[in-house]
């Protein structure tokens, strides 16, 4: 828990120094470790993690474009297990990440 704590502070840290490269860089990390076994990781990762993510994708969209991506990704897994609750719940928590910046582009 504490890594994905140090990964969301320090990817919100580096996007407001502008440093958005690692930012992307740090919100992917948290994609591709989640900790299944600890919901309340797994809570902090889709609803801090994902919805910043998006956020901070309104000013860089290279960072939309990965998030956009590996939704998809994980669409196309279920398809195949589509008993995977884990990816369901990353790909709810995504779409409504992205729906959340949407909303507010109007």
């Amino acid at each position: 828990m504490r890594e994905l704590i140090e990964a969301l502070h320090s990817a919100v840290e580096a996007a407001k120094a502008g440093d958005f490269e690692t930012s992307l860089e740090r919100f992917v990390w948290m994609h591709d470790h989640p900790m299944k076994e600890m919901l309340s990781s797994e809570m902090t990762r889709r609803v801090y993690g994902f919805f910043a993510w998006a956020q901070i994708g309104v000013i860089y969209p290279p960072a939309l474009a990965k998030l956009r991506e590996l939704l998809e990704d994980k669409k196309k897994h279920l398809v195949l297990h589509p008993d995977d609750s884990h990816t369901a719940a990353d790909v709810g928590a995504m779409q409504q990440a992205l729906e959340s910046v949407n909303y507010r582009r109007g």
